[in-house]
């Protein structure tokens, strides 16, 4: 019986080294992880403010085309509706109603802008 005893101590005592031995194995390897985990959130936190920066400098690009296209928007009414424009527009109908494309007379219309053209940059 004794032996038994001593058998079932040195068992015990096997069993309980054994246990430790796993247990110090897993606590390194969840420390591992845990520091490998920290590095890839520290890399993805990096990741999201350089993306948040890029929003922001992005979100100020649309809103300053905003302002640009507006002010053209502006600019082109301011157009349309100025008094040389509408003068331009009806006798330019006029003009090509007299000079319709196809025709001898668009034919002389079309050449005589070419040189104007020509000339104007001359």
């Amino acid at each position: 019986m004794a032996a038994s005893i001593s058998q079932q101590t040195h068992n015990a005592w096997y069993v309980e080294s054994l246990a430790e031995k796993v247990i110090t194995f897993y606590v390194t390897v969840l420390k591992e992880e845990t520091a490998r985990l920290k590095k890839e959130l520290s890399v993805r936190a990096e990741e999201v403010s350089r993306l948040n920066n890029e929003v922001s400098r992005l979100n100020s690009e649309v809103t300053s085309l905003d302002i640009v296209a507006t002010r053209l928007k502006n600019e082109i009414n301011g157009i349309k509706r100025s008094v040389g424009f509408r003068f331009v527009r009806f006798y330019g109908s006029r003009f090509d109603q007299l000079f319709p494309d196809g025709t001898k007379r668009g034919d002389l219309r079309r050449k005589i802008t070419q040189r104007l053209r020509s000339a104007q940059s001359a």
